[in-house]
Order: structure tokens, then sequence, then C-alpha cells
């Protein structure tokens, strides 16, 4: 089999979540870093299914697990916003970057802000993310949760000392975000 017919079977049988195929393929010599028309690697497409088994075998293979697609997503990030927290414990294992950001300049820990992912953004701080890292459009994590009500990510963010005084590019912090967008019970715990 011609090398980017082997390439294009190791990420289709990713996405299909067919562990078998995929070690048959790195066997044959399929590169674990190979991408297909939107440059997404078979560790991006195990991401965003959730397939840890199938993760371990790309990395113990070679497999880089911050490669980014032409959006600039990569695994972590795609693992995050797939709400698959066994998949991100299991990336974090690995040689993951993980303040690396999208071409917007969005985190994971942004990501896992905005949607709610307490567990996931705790295991973020305790893997070393930044908790004032500023992205494309100026906001913080904090500023995520507390704009779309997050109440349980706002507490443990200002828990671990995130800064209140960060204002994004439409000039208000957290705090008046969460005024801004009537959340009245994410207000009330910046006054606890």
């Amino acid at each position: 089999m011609k090398q980017k017919h082997l390439d294009t079977a190791l990420i289709v049988a990713a996405i299909n979540n067919d562990y078998d195929k995929v070690k048959k393929f790195i066997n044959d010599g399929a590169n674990p870093n190979a991408t297909n028309d939107h440059e997404n690697t078979a560790t991006i497409m195990s991401a965003k299914n959730g397939n840890t088994g199938i993760i371990e075998l790309l990395v113990e293979n070679g497999a880089d697990v911050n490669k980014q697609n032409w959006l600039g997503n990569f695994a972590l990030i795609y693992t995050v916003g797939g709400g698959h927290t066994n998949v991100v414990e299991t990336l974090l294992g690995f040689d993951v970057k993980v303040d690396l950001c999208n071409k917007k300049r969005h985190t994971c820990l942004s990501h896992a802000a905005f949607s709610g992912r307490l567990a996931t953004v705790k295991m973020l701080v305790d893997s070393g993310a930044d908790l004032n890292f500023l992205d494309g459009e100026g906001k913080t994590a904090l500023i995520w949760a507390s704009l779309t009500e997050k109440d349980e990510v706002v507490r443990y963010l200002l828990e671990k000392g995130a800064k209140t005084d960060i204002r994004d590019q439409s000039d208000l912090t957290a705090l008046e975000w969460a005024a801004y967008m009537g959340n009245k019970s994410t207000c009330q715990i910046f006054d606890e």
C-alpha cells in the first residue's frame, strides 16, 4: 500500500474508533502524524471521539499530541469541547502544552470555563494552565465563566487566584460581564 493511502487509512480507522485497524496500519508503516485535507491527525480524530486507547497507541508510536489542524485546534482542545474528562487526563499525562491556543487564541482552560466543565478546569489548573491568559478577545477563563453563568467554575477560579481586575477588549471585567448578562448568582460570588 502506498504511503499516502496507508496514512489516510490510519486517519479513517481513528475516525471509526477501530483500534485494531489503527494498530495494523501503524505496524504497516503509517505515519502517526499524517494529516487529512483539514490537517487533522489520527490523534485529533481520536480525541474528538474520546478514545484513550487509540491516543495512547498513537503517542507510543510517535504521534505529536500538540499538532494543530488548519484552525489551530489540537487534540486537547477537542477533548475539552467534547467533555471527555478521561481523555483530558490521558493527554495531560503526555507532553501536552496546556496553554497552547488555536488561531482565535482560545486555550483549553478558557474553553472548559466557557462550557462549565469544572472537573476539566481543575485538571488543567493542576497541570499549570495560566489562570489569567488573555485570548483573542482579551478574555480570561474567569471572564468566560462569569458571562456564561458557570458559577462553580467562577468560584473555583477565584479560589485559585484568578485576577478580577482584567478588562477584555470590550473594557469589561468578569464581574461587569456577569452584571451585564444579568447573572445575579455569579455577581454574588464576587461578594463572598
